[in-house]
């Protein structure tokens, strides 16, 4: 199974990347710092299983990625975790619309990460 996870805060990256080494279902770990980098290593790597991915971000936000891939046939089945501080209603409600799958809220510890994703991730089919 392969994960793109994307966020601007490589302490996120190293954490999310650190739980989902412990997960023998995941082969490759994928990473972006934006949703232009990710566009780009999505579009190299299409076989994406898992998009992990945070809101706020510069040069292209991760709704904005998001609403763009939901328009790629090859990528409208992706599996979509969204990591964000963004916790207001109406924001939880868009990403929901927009085609979030899972919302997880910043800030966790690594404890609360990791009973967080992992179930998420092992109940998904391979």
């Amino acid at each position: 199974m392969n994960i793109l996870v994307v966020d601007d805060c490589s302490i996120i990256t190293g954490s999310v990347k650190k739980i989902l080494n412990k997960i023998s279902r995941v082969d490759n770990i994928f990473e972006a710092c934006n949703g232009v980098e990710a566009l780009e290593v999505l579009n190299k790597n299409p076989d994406m299983k898992i998009l992990i991915i945070d809101w706020n971000m510069p040069i292209m936000n991760g709704m904005e990625f998001i609403e763009k891939i939901k328009k790629i046939k090859e990528y409208k089945d992706i599996y979509i975790i969204m990591i964000t501080s963004e916790g207001s209603k109406e924001k939880i409600i868009k990403a929901i619309k927009t085609g979030i799958d899972s919302y997880i809220m910043k800030p966790f510890t690594m404890k609360a990460l990791q009973i967080k994703l992992i179930p998420i991730i092992e109940k998904l089919p391979k």
